[in-house]
């Protein structure tokens, strides 16, 4: 049976999305193991930061979510398109609206839901780097 939908309507649907209200910037930090340790035999990290137009909504702190068994507070979601999140990357808003720099607020993604075409929603808990 052929899809409804095919890869063209997929990007079209993307670049409106992204163009129309991913209105807010990020950037996604992800740790990554080099494989090589350090004189206390723990692992050496990298560090990546990957700069993102997002969505970003603030919730209040009583909602939850749940996936595979955890359950936490979620302070805050994300909807954004690439590149894929995982959980335990990190996220930092540094604007809102297009408008001026935020340094202040840094994020954990806790659970994540892979929207397809509309991209991937991230449920956040709040950090201190």
């Amino acid at each position: 049976m052929p899809s409804l939908t095919n890869s063209r309507l997929i990007a079209s649907i993307q670049r409106r999305s992204e163009d129309n209200f991913y209105s807010d910037t990020a950037l996604l930090v992800v740790d990554v193991a080099t494989g090589a340790v350090d004189e206390f035999n723990n692992p050496v990290i990298t560090t990546t930061e990957t700069a993102i137009n997002c969505s970003y909504n603030e919730l209040s702190a009583k909602e939850q979510w749940r996936s595979y068994g955890d359950l936490g507070v979620v302070e805050a979601e994300i909807r954004f398109l690439s590149p894929t999140p995982t959980k335990g990357n990190h996220v930092k808003i540094t604007s809102r609206y297009g408008g001026e720099p935020i340094t202040s607020k840094t994020f954990e993604i806790i659970s994540i839901d892979n929207r397809a075409a509309m991209g991937f929603l991230c449920a956040l808990k709040a950090v201190e780097l």
